[in-house]
């Protein structure tokens, strides 16, 4: 496997940014719509890591937060929600990071939209398929800019790993396993009111939250579309009522793979993706959490390598991407179309779980 330049386990190789190219002004100004755990544990530290942004406005719906964390993060202007929508600090700002509860991305985005400001919108897209499209629709006839935070597509193992399948370092690929699960509660048999567990919020439960990963991410590392899927759904504790506590899914591709995925709000935390061939295998484990030491193990004519990533962070070079493609006037690789996919696969995962039968998704 020596031979293979990405395979070889060189450090440059593997963390090598392919995506990056040169720009002029900048950095791009953010406003930070929403500024739950997600946003102050990892997205502005991890703006702050990059090179290309500068987070400006602090937006949330108590102007206590917002002063605080526009204080710890040396953001410029702190607003509430409304004063969002009335336009205030508008000239602080280039762009807009949406990082609230699913269904509640829409309105901030048309916001974005009527100021003409370009939007990185948190995934999943929205709460359902109809909401995903109306985003959709209000962005494209606005021409503004537009991603959904797909972080995984930036990670140097998810980039390498579609790099070598569409080299055929593995052969065909025959199946893919990817799982995403973790314990959310200390006592899933109480009631929690986190947004998680409310469907009119999330849209969902384990799929929307986290099944999200494996789902995209395959189709990401096949860069081929699933054909079909079957899928169950399981909630046996008294929090996930309202919402899948367990999911499990598997699609056929097009061009014949098959993917088992799994995701799961109360089991043993742990996040990996194995991509199977006729030729070899690639696993990565861990792969979704950011932070996360990663490791990659390659296999091949009897020979097993791995490669050791050390801590990686997916989100700074999500943010210079996404910040690069602003500044140069460049179509965001996971732009509207991409989570309006994702979510009309998610509402034929249910379909498929509720009515216990293959649903048809190839795309018309």
């Amino acid at each position: 496997m020596t031979g293979d330049p990405v395979s070889s386990g060189r450090f440059d190789e593997w963390h090598r940014e392919d995506w990056r190219k040169p720009v002029e002004d900048g950095p791009v100004e953010f406003a930070v719509v929403g500024l739950g755990g997600f946003a102050r544990e990892y997205a502005l530290p991890a703006f702050a890591a990059a090179t290309n942004c500068e987070t400006t406005v602090a937006v949330s719906s108590s102007p206590e937060k917002a002063e605080s964390v526009a204080d710890e993060f040396d953001m410029a202007r702190a607003i509430t929600y409304d004063e969002y929508h009335d336009g205030v600090a508008a000239e602080d700002y280039d762009a807009v990071y949406v990082v609230t509860p699913h269904a509640l991305h829409e309105p901030y985005v048309e916001t974005a939209a009527r100021l003409g400001k370009a939007v990185l919108c948190e995934k999943a897209m929205a709460a359902t398929r109809d909401g995903a499209e109306r985003i959709a629709k209000t962005v494209d006839e606005a021409g503004i800019p537009f991603m959904v935070a797909y972080r995984m597509q930036f990670g140097p193992a998810v980039r390498r790993a579609r790099e070598l399948v569409d080299s055929g370092f593995i052969g065909d690929p025959v199946h893919i396993h990817g799982s995403f699960s973790f314990r959310m509660l200390d006592d899933p048999s109480q009631p929690d009111e986190s947004w998680r567990l409310d469907k009119g919020l999330s849209g969902g439960g384990a799929l929307t939250d986290i099944g999200l990963y494996p789902l995209n991410t395959t189709r990401f590392v096949l860069d081929s579309e699933p054909v079909s899927v079957a899928a169950m759904t399981a909630s046996p504790d008294a929090a996930f009522a309202d919402v899948d506590e367990h999911v499990s899914f598997q699609f056929a591709f097009e061009n014949g793979v098959q993917a088992q995925c799994n995701a799961s709000f109360n089991a043993y935390e742990g996040h990996q993706l194995r991509i199977t061939g006729t030729e070899g295998r690639i696993t990565l484990d861990p792969v979704f959490v950011e932070g996360n030491e990663q490791t990659v193990t390659l296999e091949r004519d009897g020979m097993t390598e791995t490669v050791e990533l050390g801590a990686v962070d997916q989100l700074p070079p999500q943010f210079d991407y996404f910040a690069q493609c602003v500044l140069r006037g460049e179509e965001p690789i996971a732009g509207a179309a991409e989570g309006v996919r994702d979510m009309e696969l998610v509402e034929a995962i249910y379909e498929a779980a509720d009515e216990e039968r293959v649903v048809d998704v190839a795309l018309s």
